[in-house]
C-alpha cells in the first residue's frame, strides 16, 4: 500500500487515502501517534482512496464510487460530493 493523498481535519487528525491493491482510509492522532483503518473490509475496493478537506473544513474520501466524511474514527456516506477549495487547500 501506498499514500497517495492526505488531509488535515479540524478535528486535529490527519487522515491519509492508501492503496493500489485495495483502498483504506487511514486516521493518524499526532497527540498519540495511532493509526487506524477507517473502512471494512467489504468496503476496500480495488484502487487508491484519495481524502481531501473541502470548503466547509471537513475531510472527506474518495473510495470508488462512494464519498465518506470523516468523523474522527467513523466514516459517513455523503450524496454529494462537496466542493473543495483551488488547490485543494
Amino acid at each position: 500500500m501506498y499514500a497517495r493523498s492526505i488531509a488535515s481535519s479540524t478535528n486535529g487528525s490527519v487522515y491519509v487515502g492508501i492503496g493500489t491493491v485495495r483502498a483504506q482510509v487511514v486516521r493518524f492522532d499526532p497527540a498519540t501517534g495511532k493509526t487506524k483503518g477507517l473502512l471494512s473490509e467489504a468496503e476496500r475496493v480495488a484502487g487508491t482512496a484519495s481524502v481531501f478537506r473541502a470548503i466547509d473544513g471537513r475531510v472527506y474520501a474518495r473510495v470508488g464510487q462512494k464519498t465518506f466524511r470523516c468523523d474522527g474514527d467513523a466514516l459517513t456516506v455523503v450524496e454529494q460530493t462537496p466542493a473543495t477549495r483551488v488547490g485543494g487547500l
